[in-house]
């Protein structure tokens, strides 16, 4: 919050009015327009494209809220030479019900940021299904 009060300050400074100061903020700064998220997952024909953001050493596995643009996966395994990305692709294969090897890592292999590829899902999980089909 204090970026958007210095920024409206200097919005002010530059001769911009107060009231279209949102309007320009959102031309400006479109990370802060909440209608123009990125959504978290796309599909390109049968592959859904999700964006991750692990969470290792999690007292369990699963499937945790909508952060930003990314899905929150907890899970328990150590984060240690990929470990913990191979076993969040095993708990997410019996999520999405498909075969392990239909998830591929786009990238985030050692990194909690991660971009996954899953070939036709079976199942999907409530945040997606819920989120409904972005355009």
């Amino acid at each position: 919050m204090p970026a958007i009060k210095w920024f409206a300050g200097m919005a002010r400074s530059y001769g911009c009015p107060a009231k279209s100061f949102p309007d320009k903020f959102k031309l400006i700064m479109p990370l802060f327009d909440s209608e123009k998220s990125a959504p978290f997952y796309h599909w390109e024909d049968d592959m859904l494209v999700l964006n991750i953001l692990g969470r290792p050493n999690a007292k369990r596995d699963a499937i945790g809220k909508v952060v930003g643009h990314q899905l929150e996966v907890y899970a328990t395994a150590v984060p240690r030479l990929g470990g913990a990305t191979a076993h969040m692709m095993r708990y997410l294969a019996g999520v999405f019900d498909v075969p392990p090897d239909a998830i591929q890592v786009v990238f985030g292999e050692k990194n909690v940021n991660k971009q996954i590829r899953v070939k036709s899902p079976k199942r999907l999980p409530a945040p997606i299904q819920f989120a409904g089909r972005p355009e």
